[in-house]
């Protein structure tokens, strides 16, 4: 039997409050409350909610910000890099999935960002904490 990795509580100081949808679109507020979760090797979920955005990661930024149209394939993606600099408010590309990932900037800490995101579990928006070098380039 092969042993599994303890696991480490932390402290995080987020949560997503729903608010309901207008015109079948979603976009969540984030506040800061103090909450338990648990952190894995490389980032930190800090909230998962179902949402008929949460199975596309381009759908998902278009619905925070607006960033045009063909992101098909992380060439795609790294071709509308405009800053490596992180930033509340931008749009981030990772090298994540097969065709890279989209994520939206909530905020930029010391070493890491936290940002919200579809499709990281398929069908659910959620809220990670990642580190910096895990993005590629911001739009």
């Amino acid at each position: 039997m092969t042993p599994q990795p303890a696991k480490t509580e932390y402290k995080t100081e987020y949560k997503i409050r729903e608010y309901p949808a207008l015109y079948a679109t979603y976009s969540p507020k984030i506040e800061k409350v103090e909450k338990i979760e648990y952190k894995t090797k490389n980032h930190q979920i800090i909230k998962a909610i179902p949402s008929r955005l949460g199975f596309n990661c381009v759908e998902y930024a278009k619905s925070k910000k607006s960033i045009g149209t063909g992101f098909g394939s992380l060439a795609q993606k790294l071709a509308k890099v405009k800053t490596k600099t992180p930033q509340a408010g931008l749009v981030g590309v990772t090298g994540e999935g097969w065709v890279g990932h989209l994520v939206y900037v909530e905020e930029v800490k010391k070493e890491t960002l936290i940002i919200s995101e579809g499709n990281y579990r398929h069908g659910f928006i959620t809220v990670r904490e990642i580190p910096k070098s895990l993005v590629i380039g911001f739009l």
